[in-house]
């Protein structure tokens, strides 16, 4: 064992412990980080292995894995708020919306709950793009200010957010409105109902999604630094957006990057800013 290294040892160990609750009739079994050292195909097998056994004895893991923290229900999780120095959980959290999370290994669930507060991206552009923003307005990274920035991908926010509500932090949704005025409408109702949860969006169709309201607001760069090709249309969907909007919609992360690497002071669209300003709140 002492030369399998570090990983096999965890496998094993873990192994030996549910092995032994078998043969002695052991009730409460507790595992202490066992993703340490682990490829992300052998925490899968363990996590396996965990949730077979867990039916028969009480299984208390601590962990610093999301995968763990997902796949093992969040009507299961228990932490420590050192702010309010007092155990939470996430019982009452609906049961779809945990279904939802244990199909999801990298959910980024541990920074939603254990951040100060989190702005929640819909994709990988603006989870690139939002820290060097933030800093621009307000002057430090979001690591100062204990911000995490978590990409959930399209509307799925709203299990976010139904996590978030059991946490009692700001947290900052910003998402596109997709053409939709009711989209817009139902996020305004939602920011008036709700204290620590905001959502914020584009509120006219010319901001439908990011890459337009970036384009429009610093539309003198893109159009001098953008490589069109010649006679190219650069449909999105099938739709014509214009030659510049086109290309960025097709190459968003090309983009992301190239406005990263200019390291300029960019104009950031409003509901950008509205965003990171409520967040400082």
């Amino acid at each position: 064992l002492e030369t399998r290294g570090s990983g096999m040892e965890s496998i094993v160990k873990t192994r030996i412990a549910l092995d032994k609750r078998q043969k002695e009739a052991v009730d409460v079994i507790t595992i202490e980080e066992p993703e340490n050292h682990l490829s992300y195909l052998n925490m899968r097998q363990m996590l396996a292995r965990i949730e077979a056994e867990r039916k028969d004895a009480q299984i208390i893991v601590a962990t610093h894995s999301n995968m763990i923290v997902s796949r093992l229900g969040l009507k299961n999780v228990l932490w420590i708020d050192e702010k309010e120095q007092r155990v939470k959980n996430l019982g009452a959290i609906d049961g779809e919306t945990a279904k939802f999370f244990e199909k999801i290994d990298n959910a980024s669930l541990l920074d939603l709950l254990l951040s100060e507060k989190t702005i929640l991206v819909e994709g990988a552009t603006e989870f690139m793009l939002i820290p060097m923003l933030y800093k621009q307005i307000t002057g430090r990274s979001v690591d100062e200010d204990g911000v995490s920035v978590i990409s959930c991908g399209g509307i799925s926010y709203k299990r976010y957010l139904q996590v978030a509500e059991c946490r009692q932090r700001r947290v900052a949704v910003i998402t596109d409105n997709d053409k939709d005025m009711i989209r817009i409408s139902e996020a305004l109702a939602y920011n008036q109902k709700h204290e620590l949860t905001h959502v914020f969006m584009g509120n006219t169709i010319d901001h439908w999604t990011w890459e337009p309201s970036i384009y429009q607001c610093n539309k003198e760069f893109f159009d001098k630094n953008l490589k069109l090709q010649k006679n190219a249309k650069y449909l999105f969907h099938g739709e014509d957006y214009g030659r510049p909007i086109g290309y960025m919609l097709n190459n968003k992360a090309e983009v992301a990057y190239q406005m990263l690497a200019a390291k300029n002071d960019w104009a950031i669209p409003d509901y950008v800013k509205d965003a990171i300003s409520w967040l400082g709140k």
